[in-house]
């Protein structure tokens, strides 16, 4: 949300928006930030594992090829670094 709220800082002081150009893209700047934090919590499910008393990551698997791995980084691994 933050990067939203940023471009809006921009659009207005630098590039002196008026509310009724603000209005056109005021539901993607909204939507976006939802969609992204949805799209990386509903992503990271099959990833975790239940445990009693919260949840963990899934231990490696040699099952588990390259193609996996791109997932486990964008949808886990980054999420809970940032």
């Amino acid at each position: 949300y933050n990067v939203s709220l940023a471009l809006y800082y921009v659009l207005v002081v630098k590039y002196d928006w008026k509310d009724f150009q603000l209005q056109k893209i005021t539901r993607y700047l909204h939507a976006a930030p939802i969609v992204f934090g949805f799209g990386l919590a509903f992503g990271g499910i099959p990833m975790y594992d239940i445990m009693g008393y919260g949840c963990h990551l899934l231990p490696y698997n040699a099952e588990f090829d390259e193609g996996h791995l791109w997932a486990i980084l964008v949808f886990v691994v980054i999420p809970l670094g940032l």
